[in-house]
């Protein structure tokens, strides 16, 4: 197989660095005012890191009173480095100590409006490899060591690399780094767009912990200044769409075999399209941390997130033409409104209080009779993309209502009394019965032209849900 060379990329000072920086240190706390220093020592929390200040005797001019508005006037300085605290804030205080959890801090060079080469390292909670899932490149790392275990998003003139690192001294990392000079503040929202494309396509969203490093020069090998930033905790899915080693799945021996030679990753080109895709919208950034949050979420909220996605993306489906009027004439339609609403007036003389209520009901939705029904709205961009939905996809459809207010889908026809077991193997089937579609609509939008997993078929034995009719692949763009 012939893979896309990426060359050669440096890690060990960056590496070393963050080391040194995850060691407690003794130091002082600083600050540009002309409050007395205090003896301090800085401490690595999970994603934060702590300063603990402390003076000997209580003085109203000891920086151990600093407030919250001053937090950014603050630094911590010991032999080694002088770091400038960006955020955070003080969470105890006493008399003689200060408690500072600090969520953001750099050196003392550190410029985010200026730019710069940049790269990205975070740290790993779980060994994440993009093999069998996306185009793989190659690398060479300045630790000592070749491999395929990275892969690359081209959006425009620009090229961002992404390392997966496996180093027995360091861990287990992520460093995601772009050929072009940018400011801090535009290579973060590229990154985030790598998070979501991880997050969604590998079952990662790596997160936690940010190492930015900074650099003058485009080989990114002298460390120019530096930035450490908490993010929000890592998020871990349990499913993929994209996974072309079917014998790492639970499937019959014989069918893996007959797939096999049929499966192939996420292109490099599909993967630059997608988080392109990402970069168009807001929206759309919005929509797949829903899709990934949902892989995590509870069976209460997992149908109902992936219902709002796939709707939401149905809204963004570029050319998205609706169908003509059941009744185009306008003057026929008003005739045909005012009809069924004289209808009511008839027969609601001499009706109870209870029944005008229920008729009152049935006159609101009057006025909404010849509009498209739901499911017609969220199946037409299937239709236009010329996507074929088949009897299990039509009958998750018309669930979406069911969760959006609150109801659980009876899929196996058991009645309202049917045991909690049952209600959540149909809460998972039609989880991912959503989850196959959204899949559908957004690798045929990226171009993919191949298979995915059925997470539905792969299920059947828990969920009880038998699908006959279906296999354990979906096929995308295969008649194009």
């Amino acid at each position: 197989m012939k893979y896309q060379i990426i060359g050669l990329r440096f890690h060990a000072k960056e590496l070393d660095l963050i080391k040194t920086l995850n060691k407690p240190r003794r130091g002082k706390l600083t600050s540009k005012k002309n409050e007395k220093p205090a003896k301090a020592t800085l401490s690595p929390q999970s994603h934060e890191y702590n300063v603990k200040a402390a003076f000997g005797m209580f003085s109203s001019k000891s920086i151990v009173n600093i407030s919250e508005k001053d937090i950014k006037g603050v630094g911590f300085k010991d032999k080694q480095f002088h770091l400038r605290i960006i955020n955070g804030y003080v969470n105890q205080r006493s008399l003689n100590e200060t408690n500072i959890l600090v969520s953001c801090f750099s050196d003392q060079s550190f410029n985010g409006k200026k730019t710069y080469y940049q790269k990205v390292f975070i740290p790993l909670t779980r060994k994440a490899n993009p093999m069998f899932i996306i185009e793989t490149a190659l690398f060479t790392s300045d630790l000592g060591f070749r491999s395929q275990m990275a892969t690359v998003a081209l959006l425009q003139e620009e090229e961002i690399s992404v390392c997966f690192l496996e180093e027995k001294a360091h861990g287990n990392w992520l460093v995601v780094e772009s050929s072009n000079k940018q400011t801090l503040r535009r290579f973060q929202e590229k990154f985030h767009l790598v998070q979501l494309a991880l997050g969604y396509f590998m079952g990662h969203f790596p997160s936690d912990k940010a190492y930015f490093f900074l650099y003058n020069r485009k080989a990114k090998k002298d460390i120019s200044s530096f930035c450490v930033a908490a993010l929000r905790p890592s998020m871990h899915g349990n499913y993929m769409p994209v996974q072309m080693n079917p014998f790492g799945i639970s499937i019959p021996s014989e069918i893996a075999k007959h797939y096999q030679p049929l499966l192939k990753p996420l292109s490099i080109k599909q993967f630059s399209s997608f988080i392109s895709l990402l970069a168009s919208s807001a929206d759309w950034m919005s929509i797949l941390t829903l899709i990934i949050e949902a892989g995590e979420a509870s069976l209460v909220l997992m149908p109902g997130a992936y219902a709002i996605a796939l709707e939401s993306i149905v809204k963004l489906i570029p050319g998205n033409k609706k169908k003509e009027p059941l009744i185009r004439n306008k003057q026929e339609k008003e005739f045909f409104l005012k009809a069924c609403l004289k209808a009511l007036d008839e027969i609601s003389i001499g009706k109870s209080e209870a029944e005008l209520d229920a008729i009152a009901v049935i006159r609101s939705k009057i006025p909404n009779l010849l509009q498209q029904t739901n499911r017609e709205k969220l199946s037409a961009p299937f239709e236009n993309l010329g996507i074929e939905l088949n009897e299990y996809d039509k009958q998750a459809l018309e669930t979406r209502n069911a969760f959006l207010h609150g109801r659980f889908p009876d899929i196996t026809n058991l009645g309202p009394q049917r045991p909690l077991s049952r209600v959540n193997k149909d809460l998972l089937y039609c989880s991912l019965r959503f989850y196959n579609l959204i899949n559908k609509l957004i690798l045929t939008l990226i171009g993919f032209k191949g298979y995915f997993c059925n997470h539905s078929k792969l299920q059947q034995a828990y969920t009880g849900v038998k699908l006959d009719n279906e296999d354990y692949y979906i096929g995308v763009g295969l008649n194009d």
